[in-house]
């Protein structure tokens, strides 16, 4: 009996083991094929030597590759580049034609929607892998249609009651600008970290697995798939914990469950996809799925860790640079400043004031939108609503640097320069 071992990429689960298997075992020859998708090993045991060529094809003809087959790169890229185009174009959209009538208090649903469509591209990597597992096999009699409905609802259900939870916790306390950065900085670096691993471009090392395991016996099997999906409320996902903190700046129990409601419905799509068709897709397909994801997590995650670091004063270097210092002049003792916005951002007529001198801030909206609506200034607590008659703050700048001024949700910004008098 003849024994021989193969690698073969492309395999992630146990579907793609079948696969594999199916395939080589129509070599006549063979009698036995055991795969193994975590390690990309393949044994097989046959009556006779089985050629490098009647190998090659079986795998390719199961949808994936020999480790030795160098595969072409030139149309992943093309998908890489055009897939950041759309994601990038969407988020303009996202951020300059949503409509103003919202603040930090209250979530217009349509917005919440779609950021939820747009970021749901990087759940095909933070959560695709999850989905997949659940989907593919069958589960006590149930097909992977089941078993996809079955994660898809207990996550739905896991995001909508944290979301009621921290609405009703939102009624009692809120969370200071300083640890919302925080928390979406640290939610950032965990996303740039997850994308660069799933590239594989770079070996990271690797972190302890924060989803908590299902393996207790007790636990229907045909339940499982529910289970993981309620879990998946814990991931450690920047988008995700942006939702659960705006749902608890709502400080209220309906608008927080609606809140994650509609998020989870609109991050739901994406993954049901992944899980009903990734049975479907060859190693090409898989490959390009793999590379785009994690480039869309890189892209999000990125820039969540830099808006972060800019709202926390963390000097970023080519990022924070003014080209131009406009000093606002002293009149009656005080130094006064506009703040334009329009559907380009923020735009300030003078970039510098003194320190140790009262700055009164005057906004003039010339276009909102649900984005550069209200105005805040997180060092002095302060926040404009473009919506009302109050378009002006007063605050004393007591120490030189920068003063950052963004919208409520730390997506549009400008820097204004406090020099020394």
């Amino acid at each position: 009996m003849e024994r021989i071992l193969i690698h073969v990429e492309g395999m992630t689960c146990k579907a793609c083991e079948k696969n594999v298997n199916t395939e080589i075992n129509k070599i006549s020859s063979v009698k036995h094929v055991f795969s193994n998708a975590k390690t990309g090993e393949v044994n097989i045991q046959s009556t006779s030597p089985v050629s490098y060529e009647h190998l090659k094809k079986a795998v390719e003809d199961a949808g994936y590759r020999l480790k030795d087959e160098k595969p072409s790169v030139v149309m992943d890229w093309i998908w890489l580049t055009g897939v950041i185009s759309v994601v990038i174009i969407a988020q303009m959209i996202y951020q300059r034609l949503l409509p103003p009538q919202l603040d930090s208090q209250t979530i217009a649903l349509p917005l919440v929607a779609v950021y939820g469509l747009i970021t749901s591209f990087h759940c095909v990597s933070m959560c695709g892998g999850i989905a997949l597992s659940q989907s593919m096999a069958k589960i006590q009699g149930k097909t992977p249609y089941q078993s996809t409905f079955l994660y898809n609802f207990g996550r739905i259900a896991s995001y909508t009651t944290f979301g009621i939870l921290l609405g009703g916790l939102g009624s009692f306390f809120s969370v200071s600008q300083l640890v919302r950065n925080l928390i979406l900085l640290t939610g950032g670096i965990l996303m740039l970290y997850y994308g660069i691993s799933l590239m594989g471009w770079v070996t990271m090392p690797k972190l302890p697995n924060l989803m908590p395991k299902v393996n207790n016996k007790k636990i229907s099997e045909g339940f499982r798939p529910l289970i993981v999906g309620i879990l998946n409320g814990f991931m450690p996902c920047a988008s995700l914990q942006m939702m659960q903190l705006y749902a608890l700046a709502s400080g209220s129990m309906i608008s927080g469950g609606l809140i994650m409601l509609v998020f989870a419905l609109t991050t739901a799509p994406v993954l049901v996809t992944i899980g009903l068709l990734s049975s479907k897709l060859n190693l090409k397909s898989s490959r390009r799925v793999k590379l785009v994801s994690a480039a869309v997590v890189v892209l999000i995650g990125s820039q969540m860790a830099v808006r972060s670091m800019s709202a926390l004063n963390i000097p970023l270097p080519f990022i924070d640079r003014q080209e131009d210092v406009r000093l606002a002049p002293v009149v009656g003792g005080v130094q006064m400043i506009t703040l334009t916005v329009d559907w380009t951002g923020y735009h300030l007529d003078y970039t510098a004031v003194q320190k140790g001198i009262p700055v009164l801030i005057i906004v003039n909206p010339v276009s909102l939108s649900g984005c550069s609506n209200p105005i805040t200034i997180p060092e002095f607590d302060i926040e404009i609503d473009g919506l009302t008659t109050q378009l002006s703050a007063v605050f004393t700048p007591d120490k030189t640097g920068n003063i950052r001024i963004q919208c409520w949700m730390n997506m549009i910004s400008t820097n204004l320069k406090v020099l020394d008098n």
